[in-house]
Order: C-alpha cells, then sequence, then structure tokens
C-alpha cells in the first residue's frame, strides 16, 4: 500500500514539472513591432499624402524567439500585395531586434491605402502594425470664381485670394489685404488684366493706403486648357510656372512681371504668390469687354 501512495505521489509530482514546463514555454512573449516615426507627421497610426510623394515609416520589430521573417504588404480596395523587396529574412539590427525605414511612393490618386508591417519569430508567432496612407491632393482647386471690373463705389468683387479661394469687395480687401493676391481690371490698352495690389494702376481705386500690397508674379504659358486639367499635383503646378515666360507687362524688384493683361478666354497663366506658392489660372470668361461693367471668370490650382 506504501508503494502505491508513493508511485501516486510521483505521477502527481512528475505532472507537475510537465505543467510547469508547458506553461513557462507558454509564457514566451510574441515578438513586436511598433511604429517609431513617420515623415507624413506625429500621428503614427497613418497621415494624409498627395500622388507621387514618397512616405518613410520608420520601424523596430523584437523577437525574444529571434527573428525569422519581416513582411510588408498594401491593401487597396480590399486587395493586399506584398511590397517590393519582401519579406525579408535576414541582414537584421540583431538576431532578436530590427530597425529600419520603410518607404512607399504613392501611386493611388485617391482613396486608402493600408500598409502592414509583420514580424514572424523562430517559433512561428506574429505581430502585426498597419499604418493607413490617406491619399488626397496636395493641390486646392477653386473653380467658376469671377472678378467683376471695379466699380466706383467698391461693391464688385473685384480681388481674390488664392490660399481660401475667396473674392472680395474693395473694402474686404483692405481688412484682409496680407492675403489678397491679385485683382481684375480693365484696362484702355492692356484689357483684360490681372494685377497683383503692389501693381495695381487703375484711376477707380487707389490701394496706397492699404497696410500690405501683396507682389505676385505672373507669367505666361503655353499650356492649353486640357494641359490645365491634366495638372493635378503641386509637382505638376510647380513645373508649369517655371516653364513659363516671364511678361513684359510689368515689374517687381525681384524680376518677374506683377501684371499680366490682354487676356483671353482658354489662356492658361502661371502664377506665385509673396508666400512663395505657385499656381496656375484658366481664364473660362471674360464679359463684357469694357471696364465699368465687365468681368473674368477662371478656374485656380494652386499649391497649399
Amino acid at each position: 500500500m506504501q508503494i502505491k501512495i508513493q508511485s501516486l505521489a510521483y505521477l502527481l509530482f512528475a505532472g507537475l514539472i510537465g505543467l510547469s514546463s508547458c506553461g513557462t514555454d507558454g509564457e514566451t512573449p510574441a515578438p513586436t513591432i511598433v511604429i517609431n516615426t513617420n515623415s507624413l507627421g506625429s500621428d503614427q497610426t497613418g497621415g494624409s499624402a498627395s500622388t507621387g510623394s514618397t512616405v518613410t515609416v520608420n520601424l523596430t520589430a523584437t523577437a525574444q524567439e529571434e527573428i525569422a521573417k519581416i513582411t510588408a504588404t498594401k491593401t487597396v480596395g480590399g486587395t493586399e500585395t506584398t511590397l517590393p523587396t519582401y519579406p525579408v529574412t535576414s541582414g537584421f539590427t540583431s538576431k532578436t531586434s530590427h530597425t529600419w525605414n520603410a518607404t512607399y511612393t504613392v501611386v493611388e490618386t485617391t482613396g486608402t491605402v493600408a500598409l502592414k508591417f509583420s514580424v514572424e519569430d523562430k517559433k512561428g508567432k506574429i505581430s502585426t502594425k498597419t499604418f493607413t496612407i490617406t491619399v488626397g491632393s496636395d493641390i486646392s482647386t477653386w473653380s467658376g470664381k469671377l472678378l467683376a471690373a471695379p466699380l466706383a463705389n467698391g461693391t464688385s468683387k473685384t480681388f481674390f485670394t488664392t490660399s481660401i479661394g475667396g473674392t472680395h469687395t474693395l473694402s474686404e480687401a483692405k481688412a484682409s489685404s496680407s492675403l489678397v493676391d491679385f485683382g481684375y481690371f480693365y484696362g484702355s490698352t492692356g484689357m483684360a488684366t490681372l494685377a497683383a495690389p503692389s501693381d495695381y494702376l487703375t484711376t477707380t481705386y487707389d490701394l496706397t493706403n492699404w497696410d500690405v500690397r501683396n507682389t505676385t508674379e505672373f507669367r505666361r504659358t503655353s499650356l492649353t486648357s486640357a494641359n490645365f486639367t491634366s495638372a493635378t499635383s503641386s509637382s505638376d503646378i510647380g513645373t508649369a510656372f517655371d516653364a513659363g515666360t516671364v511678361s513684359t507687362d510689368g515689374s517687381n524688384p525681384a524680376g518677374g512681371s506683377t501684371r499680366v493683361n490682354s487676356l483671353a478666354v482658354d489662356q492658361v497663366v502661371g502664377f506665385k504668390t509673396l508666400a512663395g506658392k505657385k499656381g496656375l489660372l484658366s481664364v473660362t470668361a471674360i464679359s463684357p469687354g469694357d471696364g465699368a461693367t465687365g468681368s473674368i471668370t477662371f478656374i485656380v490650382k494652386v499649391q497649399k
């Protein structure tokens, strides 16, 4: 009877050892992966980027059981694909830790791109981290904007602010003069004209009492309406402006034209604000052709 008790005790002890062993193995931590920084801002879960831009995400993966593989995929519209150069199975910072920069060039024009990064250890345990890119435009587009020729009573919407797409009367523009980029008038010789506040020469309005008169530079381009439509990024806008020709309609100390005249329908003009933002303006209508009641309608695309 004593032998049986001892045998039973031995079996119980052996079982405890086995359970203890299994428990220890089960407590081995899974690998971890964290996003340290990203080129889109302080939010390490995602951010907004435009088509053609390159997003950089800095990550660190750790694995107590050693790193076996690091994988990165992107999911767009429910379809998941592996990113180029992944999976990675060697060249880690160490056996148990790896820090690296993952880059992705945005080819999408809208929607979201979910970048998923995974680390797998040598026991098959996996951890993941997702970074979501919201694809948006890096330019502002203002459509159907109309500026009226100056009226003596100052009630016409004569001035324009490219940063907000705002049209302003004389009093509104003066109150926010630091924001105003250009105005419209119809000259006796220059006809339909856009001019920076610093070069706004018209007998109807006198801007010398403005607190700020911004210097906006204009350039003539050879772009068509179709070219204007196809310009969809900050890079497109900048390239188009840089390729433009400085007109001789007005000048400023920087050497650029501060006015552009003899405007016509379907003409595309480049401009650069005092803040350095480049833009394109496509004329869609000029009516009627005089200085008292005339107006100009246009579409603007400008860098944010």
